[in-house]
């Protein structure tokens, strides 16, 4: 709460008292003659109130000028000089972290960052919106958050725009079979309200047909594309380590659980498997089909065991859990009959036996996909970036018994 002033509450005292120094001289005259020493005087009460309102009046006045000659000694200015001290930097370079610039180093921000704590500084983003023109909000688009590797993507996405005073605006879009229109529409909603867009889960084979607002950035996660700056996981050298490794255990072939046939992501492993499978010079087995779910896998258990199969890579971590969970419940031990290797790495802890798998990690693509668009709205070309994808050895894997 601001100080009162304690001029303007003197005054209406001020003109009280003379109002009343006047009445009690009215009602006790003075001898004529007689010259009291502070009766009353008119010309008293008008210098005493031209000095009073001009203390008031001439600092108003004075201000703008002031504020010129004495530039950062405004409010924000004091807290910026403020901070400047504490972290040991010149207010310009407080100014370049707080307006996000790539021109300070990192050492330096984290610097600036904890001096802005230790002094309870915290920027005005409106005000600063509407002197760059920009919302300071990013859109995220994403069609599934039932599942947990989109929900790490985004969760690491938020974290990644919290220190730049970025808020998120995020909408989940409904499946359609009109996807790309789907987008579209979302984009152009959303236009006004936010800098950039991040799209997380769009699964289109020809994702260059997506059209963004003219002027806005859009990075977009999976496989590189040439329109847009993607970010995703480097799966091909990921599902080619899986399949040499299970080839050197000694396993004949490799079988395949595959995501659904309008997954780009299913057909990037789908691809590899096959590739990898065929350069090792082995028999290449019909495709399985599933659609992500567990109990896509379990159905897959048995036609697994109905072809002798011995190892098993499944698209994702989920239909290899049921692919485990299907031959449990048919008596067929993993990994002494069956080696199962899932991808994405979200369950392999959690299952038993604890499952080798394909890591994708998806925290590192929310992270990156958040610097992405950051860096665009600074001004630095689109480019692609590939996160990669180890496999993790666990207990599901395991050398051919027969």
């Amino acid at each position: 709460m601001a100080r009162p002033d304690l001029t303007v509450l003197a005054i209406p005292a001020y003109i009280g008292a003379m109002g009343f120094e006047f009445w009690w001289q009215r009602q006790h005259p003075a001898a004529d003659g007689e010259d009291r020493p502070g009766d009353y005087e008119l010309n008293d009460t008008i210098a005493s109130l031209s000095m009073g309102i001009g203390s008031l009046v001439v600092p108003l006045a004075t201000a703008p000028l002031l504020r010129r000659l004495t530039p950062g000694q405004s409010k924000g200015g004091t807290a910026l000089l403020a901070v400047a001290a504490a972290a040991g930097v010149s207010q310009q370079t407080v100014s370049r972290v707080v307006n996000n610039s790539n021109a300070v180093r990192k050492k330096t921000v984290d610097k600036v960052l904890k001096a802005m704590a230790e002094v309870g500084y915290s920027p005005n983003v409106a005000a600063r919106s509407l002197r760059s023109g920009r919302t300071s909000a990013i859109g995220v688009l994403a069609t599934d958050l039932s599942r947990t590797g989109e929900l790490r993507t985004v969760q690491a996405i938020v974290d990644a725009t919290r220190r730049s005073e970025f808020a998120v605006v995020l909408d989940r879009l409904e499946p359609t079979d009109d996807l790309v229109g789907a987008y579209r529409h979302a984009m152009k909603r959303m236009a006004g309200r936010v800098d950039g867009f991040i799209i997380e889960g769009l699964e289109l084979d020809h994702p260059e047909e997506l059209d963004a607002p003219p002027g806005i950035p859009v990075v977009m996660a999976g496989p590189p594309c040439s329109r847009f700056s993607t970010v995703g996981c480097d799966q091909d050298p990921g599902v080619r380590a899986a399949v040499n490794y299970l080839v050197a255990l000694g396993h004949r072939t490799v079988h395949f659980v595959s995501g659904p046939d309008n997954s780009r992501q299913a057909a990037v492993r789908r691809r590899a498997w096959q590739e990898c499978v065929e350069a090792n010079g082995c028999e290449i087995p019909d495709v399985i089909k599933g659609d992500w779910t567990a109990s896509s896998g379990r159905n897959a258990a048995r036609y697994l065991r109905a072809a002798g199969a011995t190892a098993v890579l499944a698209s994702n971590d989920e239909m290899a859990a049921g692919v485990i969970v299907g031959l449990f419940d048919m008596g067929v031990r993993v990994p002494d009959d069956m080696s199962v290797v899932g991808f994405d790495d979200v369950l392999g802890s959690v299952v038993w036996p604890t499952m080798t798998a394909v890591r994708q990690d998806f925290t590192a693509i929310g992270q990156r996909l958040a610097e992405e668009l950051l860096a665009q709205l600074q001004g630095v070309p689109k480019k692609s970036v590939m996160v990669p994808a180890p496999l993790v050895v666990r207990g599901s894997t395991a050398p051919p018994q027969h």
